[in-house]
């Protein structure tokens, strides 16, 4: 226990004046030994015969004052001391205050100083005593931590000697489990190989039946009688193709050998390590979990490039007019190319392309970059101005289902929209604000409509955002919403929809193209920088047909075709042809079917009114029929359609049967010739991944006796380097409580000679009084990673996509740890300083 303080208790009982007996006593005079009040006091030191009296409070007449004799001033031989100048730190008379020396310092009563000194240097004993104490006790401290840190040091190179021993024993196990699984999976992977090439055969055998069978029903459209006579469709989908990648062997010793060992760590450190495998076990499974939703969602696309096409330099925009021929807007240039990249038209602008919209008569609508103008260009490449947008900016352009009809994205500063307007620049609808008057568009920049009218558009850049509304201008959704991050867009430069409502999305920084369905549910990404694409900008998908003009009146576009004259010709020229006696039982049909299936196909009699020309469908009855038999009570309720219709859509259904039989089979022979080739990989590399891991096991135990001696070795060291550390603390320590000592002795020394105000001013030099920072150094401990999972430390076995994976990741977590080990080297540093 800490020695208790002297102290000095001056509390005295208050006494009645001794001169008056009747107020209480407050002051002491010094040579009469009386007690007086404060009244008798100045009556005291007014008379002559006690003017030079040395009066103080009784608060220290009975412990300094009885004891102090009076002291004549040095200056004022005549004078007593009585004040005390706080400014010059010196005791002085009365008359040295009106001295010039001491002109406007600061006194004070010379008792009051006293006290004040004599509290001062009994808190500074105390303190000083508490000091020493705690001083003592980090002697203590670091005698029990140099101990500690022995015992604990010992303990740890003892572990590291076990864990050698440990790691060497188990290597031959862990390296014996590995080729056996490498074995059992080899037998059961090739199995299953050769049974799915036993069923794609005999998939390709059905297919190829029904592909002769719908061939030959293709051709016997020509008489309708064949169009009930469905063909059984085989199974449509292909068989689920599992492309086996035999298991290959991933070293962890290769990147760093130490973290397959063990390390050391301090102690809070070793906590956290302990707790930390858990962790990573459950970030493994929402991995590999994610990649199976990854792998098995969406649908299958055929992503083959038929050809790659150079329209030439800045080319950031396209419009197919049909699957051979395309516009392409390329800087200041309208480049027409055909599939081979001939370059069949060109039309020089005055500014830059934006975008372009090109209509079925060769009419080309355009929008420049930072424009404000609508132009249309005509087949003799004049230029007419159909439209002035400011202040707007035009951006993105599109025609609409309707005739005559174009959908424009404009961009101001918090004001932009779309318009619908006519090609002849009249604006019919304005899409600007949602239900809440909230703003729909920041930097509305490209457009299209879909199949059911509603209008998709890209909006603004890093990310951009797909915001789609239907006919009216009614919000809709946003693509991508908050729950898909991964299908962010960084910079979108087009947009196309195909003639299902599927919505193509270009991902321009991203390599890729999204593909998502008209209620805005991401599908897949059809292209990707896997697939060869690179910066994709313009789409455009050609959903339309050739149109001729009409054989009769050579002016308007041919919609329809008649079978008996076998002439093209429009909607007028139809009503007026089937209205003349000659030719009102022509059979006449849309363009669409007539050049297909009407040229070739024979009038055919009603079966049950002879008279009668069959030219209607019961799809009810699934029976073609004339229009008596549509009012007969045995098709009563029936529905029906006309026979070109029919015809047309049988003939579609089969035509496109027979395209995707042609693929499927093709796609199945490609899996045959792919399941032969990998059966001869897979061997390969399962018999390299044997030989991998036997030479994993020799290395290991070939290092692990230079990592376990290396560690030993730092071990070792820090223990010296650590313990001499704690000696140097202890030592400065020492010195510390050597002056503490001395300065305690001083201030009792001083306290006692108060008695005499001469000392006042010899002030005694105060040591250290911060305590030193005492490092408490934890000495290095060893955490074994074997323990905790010894598989993850020799290697595993993982699938080719996880190998590349892993060895990128090896590359990225070497960086790492250099860092880590610079940063661990720089706070070891610090501590030590």
């Amino acid at each position: 226990m800490a020695a208790k303080t002297p102290t000095l208790d001056f509390q005295v009982a208050i006494k009645k004046c001794e001169l008056c007996q009747e107020e209480d006593a407050q002051f002491y005079c010094n040579n009469c030994r009386e007690e007086m009040c404060s009244g008798c006091k100045t009556a005291h030191l007014g008379s002559k015969v006690s003017s030079d009296h040395i009066v103080v409070s009784t608060k220290l007449g009975k412990s300094i004052g009885k004891s102090r004799k009076p002291i004549k001033c040095t200056t004022h031989q005549s004078e007593i001391i009585r004040i005390y100048c706080t400014s010059c730190d010196e005791a002085v008379c009365v008359k040295c205050v009106t001295d010039t020396k001491h002109e406007n310092h600061k006194f004070e009563e010379l008792e009051t100083t006293l006290y004040r000194y004599q509290d001062e240097i009994s808190q500074s004993i105390s303190e000083t005593k508490q000091q020493i104490e705690e001083l003592q006790k980090s002697l203590h401290t670091i005698d029990v931590n140099v101990k500690d840190y022995t015992e604990v040091s010992d303990k740890t190179i003892n572990e590291i000697n076990q864990q050698r021993k440990q790691i060497k024993s188990d290597v031959d196990e862990i390296a014996d489990d590995l080729v056996d699984q490498v074995e059992k999976q080899n037998q059961q992977d090739l199995k299953l190989m050769e049974k799915e090439k036993k069923d794609i055969q005999k998939i390709i055998s059905d297919h190829n039946e029904y592909l002769r069978s719908c061939e030959e029903k293709l051709k016997s459209m020509k008489d309708i009688s064949n169009i009930q006579h469905h063909i059984k469709k085989p199974q449509s989908n292909l068989p689920s193709i599992t492309h086996i990648n035999p298991p290959t062997f991933v070293s962890n010793v290769t990147p760093n050998l130490q973290d397959m060992f063990g390390r050391l760590v301090d102690s809070l450190e070793t906590k956290s390590t302990q707790k930390m495998p858990k962790h990573e076990k459950d970030q493994k499974k929402q991995t590999q979990s994610d990649d199976s939703v990854s792998c098995t969602s969406g649908t299958t696309i055929s992503t083959d490039i038929v050809s790659r096409i150079n329209p030439g330099n800045g080319s950031k925009c396209v419009s197919a007019i049909n699957d051979n021929e395309a516009w392409c807007g390329c800087d200041r240039d309208l480049v027409l190319i055909d599939i081979h990249g001939n370059v069949k038209r060109k039309i020089q602008l005055n500014k830059n392309v934006c975008d372009i919209a090109v209509t079925t008569k060769g009419e080309i609508f355009v929008t420049e970059w930072n424009g404000t103008n609508i132009k249309k260009y005509l087949q003799d490449d004049s230029c007419i101005n159909i439209a002035d947008t400011e202040p707007y900016e035009t951006k993105g352009i599109c025609l609409t289902s309707v005739q005559d009809e174009i959908l424009v994205c404009l961009y101001k500063d918090n004001n932009s929209k779309v318009v619908r307007m006519t090609t002849a620049g009249q604006i019919k609808q304005s899409i600007q604000e949602d239900k809440k008057h909230q703003l729909l568009y920041k930097n509305p920049r490209y457009v299209a409509e879909n199949i059911n009218e509603d209008v998709v558009v890209v909006d603004g850049y890093y990310p951009s955002i797909i915001v789609l509304v239907n006919k009216k201008g009614k919000y809709r959704y946003k693509y991508p919403d908050s729950s898909q991050s991964s299908h962010r867009i960084d910079d979108c430069y087009s947009i196309a929809c195909d003639n299902t409502g599927c919505i193509l999305v270009s991902d321009l920084d991203n390599n890729r193209i999204h593909q998502i369905d008209m209620d805005g549910r991401f599908i897949q990404f059809i292209l990707t920088q896997q697939h060869g694409v690179q910066i994709p900008r313009g789409l455009s998908i050609d959903n339309k047909v050739a149109i001729k003009k009409c054989e009769l009146c050579q002016e308007e576009d041919a919609q329809f075709y008649c079978n008996d004259c076998q002439k093209e010709m429009y909607s007028g020229c139809k009503t007026a042809h089937l209205g003349s006696k000659a030719s009102r039982s022509h059979n006449v049909l849309s363009t669409k079917l007539g050049n297909s299936i009407g040229k070739t196909r024979k009038q055919i009699k009603c079966t049950t009114h002879q008279n009668e020309i069959i030219r209607m469908y019961c799809t009810s009855c699934d029976k073609a029929v004339c229009v008596k038999c549509a009012t007969d009570i045995t098709h009563e309720n029936h529905k029906f359609e006309e026979l070109e219709t029919t015809l047309y859509r049988y003939q579609d259904e089969i035509s496109q049967s027979i395209f995707e039989t042609k693929q499927q089979i093709e796609k199945l022979h490609k899996s045959l010739h792919t399941i032969d080739v990998n059966v001869k990989e897979y061997t390969e590399v399962s018999d390299k991944t044997i030989n991998e891991i036997n030479q994993q096991r020799k290395q290991i135990k070939s290092d692990i006796d230079k990592i376990a001696d290396d560690l030993v070795d730092q071990v070792q060291k820090r223990k010296q380097q650590d313990l001499k550390l704690m000696e140097k603390v202890k030592k400065d320590i020492q010195k510390i409580i050597s002056d503490h000592n001395e300065y305690l002795q001083s201030c009792e020394e001083k306290l006692k000679s108060m008695k005499d105000i001469s000392n006042i001013q010899h002030h005694i030099k105060k040591p250290q009084s911060n305590l030193p920072s005492i490092t408490h150094i934890n000495p290095p401990t060893f955490v074994s990673n074997v323990t905790l999972n010894l598989q993850d430390m020799f290697g595993r076995l993982v699938d080719s996509l996880e190998t590349k994976l892993t060895k990128n990741m090896y590359k990225h977590e070497k960086d790492q740890k250099k860092q880590t080990k610079s940063d661990d080297s720089e706070s070891y540093t610090s501590v030590q300083t």
